[in-house]
């Protein structure tokens, strides 16, 4: 798709040990996902090296993952992320204090309702922390759709189609930012081959980008 289409961006995030694993016993993960940054349409995210719970833990180890999971990814891609996602997105005011601190400008999180307080969670946001980051929210409903609902058969919505899947992504305004994120895994193991979806994935990228006013960008794009 980032061949076929010039203006598809994404962006990952890989564990220090998923990249140390792959560098050591599947060198060819590593060479596409080079590839892949080289094209300059998909950025690579920051996180913690052994995609822990340090955050919750201890400000000294969790900084400590986080210089480990930037060496790896200079020493792979030549790259020093900009963005940070904490594991499983978990956020608080003194996270994102200490993520300000360690120089990163946004980081993504989980629209959670009870602190939106009916505000829309695709506007962008500001952390408390000075300097503020810019805060993403992941789009819980429209991710799961895809990551977790496409192939269950008692869902009211199966088979989705492409079509059905830009209605609802068109429900929005063309100001408005839609979070997609999905483990690796959706493809291929969450939903298997035979499901039809990575058939369904390159329909709804080739017919979402013939929309007048929809784009796909990455978080730095955004910030």
């Amino acid at each position: 798709l980032v061949r076929k289409h010039q203006d598809f961006y994404f962006s990952f995030s890989c564990s220090g040990v998923f990249l140390e694993q792959a560098r050591s016993y599947a060198p060819i993960v590593i060479e596409l996902l080079q590839k892949l940054v080289s094209s300059g349409q998909v950025e690579v995210l920051s996180e913690t090296y052994y995609h822990s719970l340090a955050a919750l833990y201890s400000p000294e180890e969790f900084t400590k993952q986080v210089a480990l999971h930037q060496q790896m990814v200079w020493d792979l891609f030549a790259v020093k992320p900009q963005v940070f996602r904490n594991t499983e997105l978990i956020y608080s005011n003194d996270i994102a204090q200490q993520v300000a601190d360690l120089g990163f400008t946004t980081m993504l999180t989980e629209a959670v309702e009870r602190n939106l307080r009916g505000r829309s969670k695709t506007q962008v946001f500001q952390s408390a922390s000075n300097p503020p980051l810019t805060l993403l929210l992941k789009h819980a409903e429209l991710s799961d759709d895809i990551a977790f609902r496409f192939s269950d058969k008692s869902w009211v919505s199966f088979p989705l189609m492409s079509d059905q899947y830009l209605d609802w992504l068109n429900s929005y305004g063309e100001t408005e930012l839609i979070n997609l994120f999905m483990d690796f895994e959706t493809f291929g193991e969450h939903q298997w081959e035979d499901t039809g979806i990575f058939t369904f994935f390159e329909q709804f990228v080739e017919r979402f980008l013939k929309q007048p006013y929809a784009e796909f960008v990455t978080p730095t794009q955004v910030h």
